[in-house]
C-alpha cells in the first residue's frame, strides 16, 4: 500500500474487524473499527467497544426520554412496547439521539431497517395519551404582586 484513500481504507476495516474477532471472543464484548479519518500518509480509526447484552447510547438515551416525559408535565408519555402502524407497516421504538434536532426517534421496522422519525410523528405511533405528571407541585411566582 503506497498511499491511503477511500477503496483501500475500506478494506482495511474489513481486516481490522476480522482480526479483533478474536480479541472480542476473548474478553466477552463486541469490537468494531468505526470512522475513519485519513490523508495520503496516515489514517485514524474510531475503535468501538462494547460489553455483550449492554444497550447501546441511543438505547440508554430513549430510556432517559421516557422517563422525562414521566415527570413532565407538557411532554406527551410514550410507551416503548407499543407497536406503532403508519401506513400499513409496523415500528417499534429502539432509540432516541439527543443530538439530532428534527428527528431524534429511532425505530426498527419489520423489514428489520432502521429508520429516524420526528417528534410528532413518534407521540402520534407511541403516545399513551396522557401526559405526564410533575413529581413536585410547580410554585407560581408573581413578580410585584402581593
Amino acid at each position: 500500500m503506497k498511499t491511503f484513500d477511500k477503496t483501500t481504507l475500506k478494506v482495511l476495516r474489513e481486516d481490522i474487524n476480522k482480526a479483533l474477532e478474536q480479541v472480542a471472543q476473548t474478553h466477552g464484548i463486541t469490537i468494531h473499527a468505526g470512522n475513519c479519518s485519513y490523508d495520503s500518509e496516515l489514517c485514524t480509526f474510531k475503535l468501538g467497544c462494547q460489553i455483550e447484552g449492554a444497550l447501546s447510547q441511543t438505547e440508554k438515551d430513549l430510556e432517559d426520554e421516557l422517563a422525562y416525559r414521566l415527570t413532565s408535565s407538557f411532554k406527551l408519555s410514550l410507551d416503548r412496547s407499543k407497536v406503532g402502524k403508519l401506513e400499513g407497516r409496523e415500528y417499534t421504538l429502539i432509540g432516541y439521539k439527543t443530538r439530532a434536532r428534527k428527528r431524534p426517534f429511532v425505530v426498527l421496522g419489520k423489514n428489520g431497517k432502521q429508520y429516524v422519525i420526528d417528534e410528532r410523528t413518534a407521540e402520534k405511533l407511541f403516545g399513551d395519551n396522557t401526559l405526564g405528571v410533575a413529581q413536585e407541585p410547580i410554585e407560581v411566582s408573581t413578580f410585584g404582586v402581593k
